[in-house]
């Protein structure tokens, strides 16, 4: 098998040592084979080689961490092949089952089990399936609604998402902002960052939220323009509906 032509960026993503690295590319466009080969160089580097069980590969599926660990397997595999006399890379082989090549989550779960004691976590705790996590969901929700229902400014907020006289979108209103804040990198000063400026106490129009506000509304105002010059052209055409002209520009006033 002839060994892959590397595109100039491919090249310099494998054979980059400088540190910190980042690669954005679509899919479909090599970036496992990249990975791959940048793994393999690194454990075959003549001058500062790697130990295959030293490697740190995280992906974001278990079909792709598998992936990954075969592929490496068979280029060692090759590499061995192509020099039968390197005890090294045939115990590269064997390391290669002992590397960190698995899910981000399974990762995290390695570091939490290794420094329970320094997180101050109990030894046998575990990972909480969906339901279980559902139901700590919902249990922590009611437990703060319970609370902020003591402050009048949260009662007067989920006065207006309540019509239906339940706290069911006020609910969904927390849990949407919670959801986005985990989004950040920094979920709790992103938070206070954006309470910091809706209390600013600048007029609403000079606001981020003001000006959103008024960009929606005036698009919404230009969108309605458009419907009645569209409707006042029907009712100029159709002689049994010039009743309507009226309503129509006096609509348009408003």
């Amino acid at each position: 098998m002839s060994a892959p032509k590397w595109t100039p960026a491919q090249r310099a993503a494998i054979e980059d040592r400088g540190g910190t690295l980042l690669v954005s590319a679509a899919a479909g466009s090599g970036k496992t084979a990249v990975l791959v080969e940048r793994a393999v160089r690194l454990i075959t580097d003549a001058a500062h080689p790697v130990a295959a069980d030293r490697l740190l590969i995280v992906t974001f599926t278990r079909a792709a961490a598998e992936e990954l660990r075969g592929r490496i397997a068979v280029r060692l595999a090759a590499e061995a092949a192509a020099h039968p006399e390197s005890a090294y890379l045939r115990r590269q082989r064997l390391l290669l089952g002992r590397a960190n090549i698995c899910t981000i989550d399974a990762f995290c779960m390695q570091l939490l089990k290794r420094y329970f004691a320094e997180l101050g976590l109990p030894p046998d705790f575990e990972l909480a399936d969906d339901a279980k996590a559902y139901t700590l969901r919902q249990n922590a929700l009611s437990a703060v609604l319970e609370e902020l229902y003591e402050d009048a400014d949260f009662c007067a907020l989920a006065s207006l998402y309540g019509r239906a006289r339940c706290d069911a979108s006020a609910a969904a209103a927390v849990l949407g902002l919670y959801d986005f804040s985990r989004t950040l990198p920094h979920p709790a000063a992103a938070l206070q960052s954006i309470c910091a400026a809706y209390e600013s106490g600048q007029p609403l129009g000079q606001t981020a939220w003001g000006r959103t506000l008024l960009e929606n509304a005036g698009r919404a105002a230009r969108s309605a323009l458009r419907l009645l010059d569209a409707a006042k052209g029907i009712v100029a055409q159709e002689l049994e509906l010039a009743n309507y002209a009226p309503a129509l520009d006096s609509d348009e006033e408003f």
